[in-house]
């Protein structure tokens, strides 16, 4: 007899443990459901994907996400495209002191703005030591090709003396065929390099 009430009551534990593994196996499917549905998590996850692929060169993972040759452009040289970035692993230092860290996010119809704190290398000393460079090359009389002139760039963005700089900028994602994609435009521009906008004002002291 204590056998038999033994077999039952080790039958209800069993019954009862199944029970409570499929609720917390229900509550854990919910809540994943929730945090991918959710529209934060999205931005967040675009942000942080986009940034990572540029932080680590991919230039075509980034694609996914922004228009890659659209945010080169900002450096404002024909030199500097994705083929000679590539040739001369540029796209792996352009971004590879980049940080950042999402601040606020304002969600607005099919507009959402971020700001963002980003950190990367200052690219008003980069842009002043490499002009820097190439005048006193000029000066040495070197042939300037377009080897040269991207691989003095490289050097430039490789100097250690080069400090970095932080900033809070505003980041815009609009819904292009049903993904989310960052705008590219002069706040994105300045974050990702930072002082850049002051590239005229350093371009007429040299001149």
């Amino acid at each position: 007899m204590l056998i038999k009430k033994s077999r039952k009551s080790k039958k209800k534990q069993k019954k009862v443990m199944l029970y409570f593994i499929i609720i917390i196996a229900i509550i854990t499917l919910i809540t994943s459901i929730t945090i991918i549905n959710n529209p934060k998590t999205k931005i967040t996850n675009t942000i942080n994907k986009t940034f990572n692929a540029l932080k680590i060169g991919d230039i075509e993972k980034s694609k996914k996400y922004i228009d890659y040759d659209k945010l080169i452009s900002i450096l404002d040289n024909e030199i500097l495209n994705e083929e000679n970035l590539q040739k001369h692993d540029l796209n792996k230092i352009l971004f590879k002191e980049l940080k950042w860290k999402i601040q606020n996010i304002e969600i607005k119809e099919n507009k959402v703005t971020l700001e963002v704190e980003t950190t990367n290398k200052d690219y008003s000393q980069i842009v002043m030591k490499f002009l820097e460079n190439i005048i006193q090359k000029e000066k040495n009389k070197e042939t300037i090709t377009e080897d040269v002139y991207i691989e003095t760039l490289k050097e430039a963005i490789l100097n250690t003396e080069i400090e970095t700089f932080t900033q809070l900028k505003k980041i815009t994602l609009k819904k292009s065929k049903g993904n989310l994609q960052i705008v590219v435009n002069d706040e994105l521009g300045s974050a990702l390099f930072p002082k850049i906008e002051n590239l005229d004002k350093i371009l007429s002291e040299i001149q």
